[in-house]
């Protein structure tokens, strides 16, 4: 018996799963294919569906209830069209294990989970900062990539990954804008650990703000931009995408989980930066 991390991938987002102490040559109990038409917490519902382009084989018939991990539940929607494997834990039960997508239904804005659209003014807020508290959101100044983490992050393809893209951004985005990051567990990330977890990783805090705001405070800014954040048991669990905020704190992009690359977004932010014309 040994514990064991598996990576999943979300349309391009990776997540890490801990899956807990499993059979060291445990293997896929199946395979399930169909479309997603209800999720809970920690279950999701899938029914059989035609097939579409090379994925032309659905093992359901009818409709059929699979538990499934919180962090998986909150990156599907209704209508998806997935695969899965069919994984067995340690007491022989079956849950869904990797996923892959088929197809991904058009996503529609919904008016009462408060994520905010592209294009949106994020509104202000002021973050207690490892130096000085900072403004982030309308009126912010300067073109800003926005990522949440938290310094006890475990999991190699969530904050570590996103961690080691960032080290590389700041020095490409330097003068031009700056780089924010959020605790996402500020009950154990106090200002001195943040301090800690910067002067480890070589942060430029002239270029890279990192900060905290209370969980009453976060939780809001969370919903606004899209972030999930769920506690499973000791675990903490969230999705990993970033947005880039204009000059007047306004959504111009979000990124799909951690697939982005420096370069690319280094070039998206000096777009905004005043030297090229762009917004304020």
């Amino acid at each position: 018996m040994r514990s064991v991390v598996r990576a999943v991938v979300l349309g391009g987002c990776t997540l890490v799963l801990s899956v807990g102490f499993l059979h060291k040559n445990r293997v896929a109990a199946g395979t399930v294919a169909g479309e997603v038409t209800a999720i809970s917490a920690d279950a999701v519902t899938l029914a059989e569906s035609p097939p579409s382009g090379r994925f032309s084989i659905s093992l359901l018939r009818g409709a059929r209830r699979f538990p499934i991990a919180p962090v998986l539940a909150t990156q599907i929607h209704a209508g998806d069209r997935i695969s899965a494997d069919l994984m067995p834990d340690s007491q022989g039960d079956i849950s869904i294990g990797k996923i892959r997508f088929l197809h991904r239904a058009a996503t529609k804005p919904d008016v009462n989970d408060g994520t905010l659209a592209l294009g949106s003014v994020l509104p202000a807020r002021t973050a207690l900062g490892i130096d000085a508290p900072f403004s982030v959101g309308a009126g912010q100044g300067t073109p800003t990539v926005l990522a949440f983490l938290y310094t006890s992050c475990g999991m190699p393809a969530a904050c570590p990954l996103l961690t080691q893209k960032l080290q590389e951004l700041q020095g490409q985005i330097r003068g031009r804008g700056r780089i924010v990051t959020l605790s996402l567990d500020p009950e154990v990330d106090t200002l001195a650990t943040l301090r800690s977890f910067a002067e480890a990783r070589k942060v430029d805090r002239d270029t890279w703000k990192i900060g905290r705001l209370e969980l009453a405070d976060l939780e809001p800014l969370l919903r606004q931009v899209g972030v999930a954040r769920v506690r499973s048991g000791d675990q903490l669990v969230h999705s990993t995408h970033l947005l880039l905020l204009d000059g007047d704190g306004r959504i111009t992009w979000r990124s799909d989980g951690n697939s982005w690359e420096p370069a690319a977004l280094a070039e998206r932010l000096r777009a905004l930066s005043p030297k090229n014309g762009g917004s304020v």
